[in-house]
């Protein structure tokens, strides 16, 4: 793109200085320089608007900070990456010292861009960024409306002004990007805000959060260190902001593989009582959003997201074995809870009459998402969580058998690894126990097989 506006740019100039060209000429090569993501292109963009914007010739200067907004975010190295984002502060400053926008959506939409460029620059490295991106905002509105956009933020007070909502997009990332702790408060209270107030419109522009602000918030919550009381109310506030994603049911702001990755990091880190709870919640939420996402365009649900479910099983199986009885926090057994998502995920991915190839005939497709099919990590999980079991020895055990003969019907690879785990719940069992019997039985058929197949 950049060789071609690169090009364009030479035959302009070989045209007579009485040739004037078209706005739309103009406003497509810069478009061509912004998606080239260089601070050289951006910098080509201001010169073909500053040479070609007229009064008769109206050229937007978004283009120009968009193409700065794109070379910030490619822009490997840190120290030029912040330079190209000081550097679109600074000519936007320049701009409006001669060229000041009369209508404060206009300037809405420049301060905007350039917000964002500090919040890509600043990555917990320059914090100081954070504060340029609020002078800017308090001349975008003025000193006296951004304090009281701020207080009406901070109290969530129901007066709204929907121009301001795009301008709160940039704002909340730029917060979350600084890293300190008032910030990262207020980028919640932010995106708080906008939860309530973004759907009410009034802006020709992105007036409610998208999954970029919500995720960029939601990450701010793990790495901010905050006491157990805050935790549990920053994890309250995660379930909230994923069921505002769920409730709008817009591309724009579905969860992604990423939102679940922070919820469960969060929720690791914080550790509740209520976990099993909360994870019963979001399965549910999750089962939603995948009967959504086959009739829609948004993102399906994917099997990382589910192995995060069974991970943090696990280790909250492993917290309960080194607790007394009287300590443990497991309300239900948790192996049987994986086992029926495993077969959940099963039923889900795996039709019993038609292969891949064969559903892809039918009409009736996207019942079934091959994606979601058990891998052998799936299967790994929930034996490793049967192992760590020690609530209900004989089911744990049951559990683990099935799951073995299961990897074997499904055509699933089983080693050494889980038969020992296998036997180590048999182990467990008193030596009169029928179920253990039946597991040595299984594991006596396995070895005759290994046998009769390297006689082979």
């Amino acid at each position: 793109s950049e060789a071609a506006a690169r090009r364009m740019l030479e035959l302009l100039d070989r045209m007579p200085s009485t040739w004037e060209p078209f706005p739309e000429s103009m406003r497509s090569i810069m478009m061509l320089l912004a998606k080239a993501g260089t601070v050289e292109s951006a910098r080509k963009c201001k010169l073909v608007f500053d040479r070609h914007a007229t009064e008769g010739h109206r050229l937007e200067y978004s283009l120009v900070l968009e193409a700065y907004l794109e070379a910030t975010k490619n822009e490997p190295d840190k120290e030029k990456q912040q330079q190209a984002a000081k550097e679109a502060l600074d000519i936007l400053n320049s701009h409006w010292d001669t060229s000041f926008p009369t209508h404060r959506v206009d300037r809405i939409v420049h301060s905007s861009i350039v917000l964002q460029c500090l919040a890509v620059a600043i990555r917990g490295i320059s914090p100081e960024l954070c504060e340029l991106g609020e002078i800017l905002t308090k001349r975008t509105l003025s000193d006296e409306v951004y304090e009281q956009l701020k207080e009406e933020i901070r109290k969530d007070s129901p007066r709204v002004d929907t121009q301001v909502l795009p301008l709160l997009h940039s704002l909340a990332q730029l917060f979350v990007a600084s890293g300190t702790e008032p910030n990262v408060t207020a980028a919640k209270q932010t995106l708080n805000y906008m939860m309530h107030h973004g759907n009410e419109g009034g802006s020709r522009f992105v007036a409610s959060p998208t999954v970029v602000t919500c995720n960029a918030v939601l990450f701010a919550l793990i790495n901010s260190a905050r006491d157990a009381e805050a935790g549990k109310s920053d994890l309250d506030f995660a379930m909230k902001v994923l069921d505002y994603m769920y409730g709008r049911g817009d591309s724009q702001c579905w969860p992604t593989s990423l939102t679940h990755k922070h919820i469960f990091r969060l929720l690791r880190k914080i550790n509740p009582e209520n976990g099993v709870d909360v994870v019963e919640r979001l399965l549910s939420t999750f089962e939603a959003r995948h009967l959504h996402s086959t009739r829609s365009n948004v993102p399906n649900m994917t099997l990382t997201t589910y192995h995060r479910v069974l991970r943090y099983w696990l280790e909250m199986v492993e917290t309960s074995a080194n607790e007394t009885t009287t300590e443990r926090r497991t309300s239900s057994i948790p192996c049987e809870k994986a086992f029926q998502l495993l077969e959940t995920l099963s039923v889900q991915s795996t039709p019993l009459l038609l292969n891949d190839r064969a559903l892809t005939k039918t009409a009736i497709p996207t019942l079934y998402d091959p994606k979601l099919r058990p891998v052998r990590t799936t299967y790994t999980l929930v034996l490793e969580i049967c192992e760590k079991t020690k609530d209900d020895l004989e089911t744990a055990a049951k559990i683990a058998l099935e799951v073995c003969r299961l990897m074997i019907r499904r055509g699933i690879a089983i080693g050494s690894y889980h038969l020992g785990v296998v036997m180590k719940c048999a182990s467990q069992l008193a030596r009169d126990s029928a179920k253990r019997k039946e597991i040595e039985e299984f594991m006596a058929m396995i070895d005759t097989l290994e046998t009769e197949s390297k006689t082979a």
